[in-house]
């Protein structure tokens, strides 16, 4: 790579060549012989490769500017797709404790949690900017914690019932023992004590 390539190039006036090359070149040169070439075919010179540098410009400038459109484009298309992706992933495992969480008086929450699901899938799938895009996925981050707040509290509502299931498994037979006071009174504290929790 080189900071600047001079391309060397046949007279303008007459040729094509000069007029080609101005399309690979950021600028021109024009060499002149004093006293030899003409005023009027200098100044149809410098207007004809002005022109022509002037319009591949802005041809640049132009394709610079759809290439950079594109990509934005592209990027948020790949956003979308991402954030719809993690939704609906979000909506299988929101669904996925329907039936626990109607067993665990949760349902109400679900239901609602669903339709936030739903909602931030349409505005997702709308978002025409970075900033909606990026709003957007700060929401699913926020519903991703409540699912996972959802998924705990279903999970601890079944904890304490099978710690109330074992507890009461643990006490049927012990409160039909005649007499444990006398036969081991240790032993008969500690099981008043956890018969009391």
């Amino acid at each position: 790579r080189h900071d600047w390539v001079i391309v060397d190039s046949p007279p303008v006036a007459g040729l094509a060549d000069a007029r080609i090359l101005s399309e690979v070149v950021d600028g021109a040169v024009l060499v002149i012989r004093a006293g030899t070439t003409r005023y009027p075919e200098v100044e149809a010179s410098v207007a004809a490769l002005g022109q022509e540098l002037a319009e591949l410009r802005m041809q640049r400038k132009q394709e610079r500017m759809r290439r950079e459109e594109e990509t934005r484009k592209q990027r948020q298309q790949a956003a979308r797709a991402a954030i719809s992706g993690e939704l609906a992933a979000l909506r299988a495992r929101v669904e996925a404790v329907a039936a626990d969480a109607a067993e665990t008086g949760l349902s109400g929450r679900q239901r609602v949690l669903l339709t936030q699901i739903g909602s931030l899938a349409t505005q997702a799938g709308s978002a025409s900017t970075d900033g909606n895009l990026l709003a957007a996925r700060e929401r699913l981050s926020e519903l991703q914690r409540e699912a996972d707040g959802l998924a705990m509290a279903v999970a601890g509502v079944f904890s304490a019932r099978e710690r109330g299931r074992a507890l009461a498994a643990l006490r049927a037979p012990l409160a039909d023992e005649p007499n444990r006071a006398e036969l081991d009174p240790g032993g008969a504290a500690d099981v008043s004590r956890l018969m009391a929790e």
